[in-house]
């Protein structure tokens, strides 16, 4: 699903990552802005993770005029994106800043939005879900995805390798994002409810624990099951809403 994705600065202000695309004659361009956050769904999201709170209407206002911070202090800069009247000094932080790993976070608020739906006309529902818990040379950042090139070798044959950016050409890459299960448990209950019971569970562990003797079908002779092995990243997470309510 959709992701957005956030880079916080040294001063712990939320900037939305914005990619756009220039068309020049069958190839796009990639360009990246960075503004200051105000998407409602991101904010919900946070929300709904427990990662911004409103303790107070006072704070609640502070929120409101400062754009995301917690004081009335003018912040430091005006925009975390580099520009040409910075110093020296200043691009350098601000470069720190959007490439750090630690600083970018990628948010499924698309699927935050599938929970809402559920939850508003599907409010008995049940709930199964699988997914990646993580990938192999993802792209930096917390949550980060897997982006995968189209390389043309031969008519209509094409090959798939990594990309270490976002800045491909549009509709030549694949993105796969991985699954942060114990955000989706966090952000599941305070949409749907505590009252759902949820269980989150590796692939060979859900296997162990539901499989029975079936599990042992699909080993080997040399001893090697695939199921418990090769799935290892894959998760498993389930939802079910008490008979008695």
């Amino acid at each position: 699903m959709p992701h957005d994705c956030i880079v916080l600065s040294g001063d712990g202000v939320c900037n939305e990552h914005w990619f756009g695309f220039q068309q020049h004659d069958n190839l796009s361009t990639g360009r990246e802005r960075y503004y200051a956050l105000k998407d409602p769904v991101i904010l919900r999201y946070l929300r709904y993770l427990r990662w911004m709170q409103e303790e107070s209407f006072h704070s609640l206002k502070v929120l409101c005029l400062t754009g995301g911070r917690d004081n009335i202090d003018p912040p430091p800069f005006t925009s975390i994106g580099p520009n040409m009247l910075d110093s020296l000094r200043v691009i350098v932080t601000k470069v720190l800043w959007t490439h750090s790993p630690l600083r970018s976070f990628w948010l499924p608020t698309a699927a935050m939005q599938f929970l809402e739906t559920c939850a508003a006309s599907f409010p008995r529902h049940h709930l199964f879900l699988l997914d990646w818990s993580g990938v192999r040379q993802a792209l930096p950042g917390v949550n980060g995805p897997v982006c995968q090139c189209k390389v043309r070798v031969a008519k209509d044959l094409y090959l798939r390798r990594p990309a270490d950016s976002l800045h491909g050409n549009a509709g030549m890459v694949d993105i796969c994002f991985p699954t942060d299960f114990e955000h989706l448990a966090v952000v599941y209950r305070n949409i749907c409810g505590a009252h759902k019971d949820i269980s989150s569970l590796t692939h060979p562990q859900f296997w162990n624990t539901f499989g029975g003797d079936k599990t042992a079908l699909f080993t080997t002779r040399s001893g090697f099951n695939p199921l418990l092995e090769v799935f290892e990243p894959f998760h498993v997470f389930a939802a079910h809403h008490p008979p008695e309510m």
